[in-house]
């Protein structure tokens, strides 16, 4: 399932700018729209408050860009969240997990979305939005085969395919850590 958001007062000026029809997107539900000339926050923060309640989330990774922003309007509308790896787990509070936009971190995050749909197991609700992001994701790899997405690399939006990525690359992240857990107790070791 994916959420995209866009300020209802710049929907007509996106939509002639990306030439694509974010107006019959929205009026279908594939992406909502907020108040004003720009993405409120809080507004933001009180969807994710409902998506919490409707959906059993197990991480939230992040981009630092305006994370700052949305974790006060997060704060503001009771959401209970912790970093992982910097703030202590809290029982029944939203994990947040910092994801960088390098090749450290979205390399794992590019392979993992990459052999989810080689191997047909990556399942989308037919968002249109969605799948225009990922027609326009281009990787770029480093000397050493390391790779990203790269917005550098196109003009159109990709925010969706990137999320996506970082959104599989958790998952993958945290059944990898499972499967060696299970094994450390069952005394195998994996090289």
């Amino acid at each position: 399932k994916a959420w995209f958001w866009k300020p209802q007062a710049e929907i007509i000026e996106h939509e002639k700018r990306d030439r694509v029809p974010y107006t019959v997107w929205a009026h279908n539900g594939y992406i909502e729209t907020t108040p004003g000339r720009a993405i409120e926050y809080d507004w933001v923060a009180e969807r994710l408050a409902q998506i919490i309640v409707d959906y059993r989330v197990i991480g939230l990774a992040f981009d630092r860009h305006r994370m700052k922003d949305l974790m006060s309007s997060m704060q503001r509308v009771g959401i209970d969240f912790y970093i992982d790896g910097k703030d202590p787990k809290m029982s029944g509070a939203l994990r947040l997990v910092d994801w960088g936009q390098g090749y450290k971190d979205m390399t794992p995050a590019v392979e993992a979305i990459l052999m989810s749909i080689l191997n047909r197991k990556f399942v989308h609700d037919g968002n249109p939005v969605l799948t225009w992001n990922f027609s326009n994701a281009i990787t770029i790899s480093d000397p050493a085969g390391n790779r990203k997405i790269d917005k550098s690399a196109t003009r159109f939006r990709i925010d969706g395919a990137i999320a996506t990525a970082m959104a599989v690359g958790l998952k993958s992240r945290d059944t990898a850590k499972i499967e060696v857990s299970k094994y450390e107790k069952e005394g195998l070791m994996i090289l």
